[in-house]
């Protein structure tokens, strides 16, 4: 019986291609994790910058509705978001767990030193969001 080397060879793959295919496999793996780490990123800055736009937009409307600027409690009812929290520094908004902070001024510039401190204060400056700590109330 004569045995054909190349057909028995053609069966399988070898040790050497085995680990050539693993490489590769690795390699596409590290690069698809970079790619998810900016996706993660960005989607953390987008929240950012939805949530003042929302509350933003929220504030333009109570201002337009009310004939004159809301306070805080009034601007919260204002933001077309569900989960919400009308705190003594601002407009606190949950999105997929993460907890955002639009912080409200008293003063027409977002002033230092001008936050509200109290959600019957009379709100004239809209911050940009930034991730909430939970601290305020």
């Amino acid at each position: 019986m004569v045995v054909n080397y190349y057909e028995i060879r053609q069966r399988g793959m070898t040790l050497i291609e085995l680990v050539v295919v693993l490489v590769i496999i690795a390699i596409l793996a590290a690069v698809a994790m970079v790619q998810m780490k900016d996706v993660r990123e960005q989607t953390g800055t987008t929240a950012l910058e939805a949530t003042t736009t929302n509350v933003r937009s929220a504030f333009a409307i109570a201002v337009t509705e009310l004939k004159r600027a809301p306070t805080v409690a009034e601007l919260a009812t204002y933001v077309r978001e569900k989960n919400l929290i009308a705190r003594s520094d601002g407009i606190e908004v949950t999105i997929n767990g993460k907890k955002y902070l639009v912080p409200t001024y008293v003063a027409n510039d977002c002033g230092a030193g001008s936050e509200t401190s109290d959600v019957s204060q009379v709100v004239r400056c809209i911050g940009n969001a930034v991730q909430s700590s939970s601290s305020g109330g």
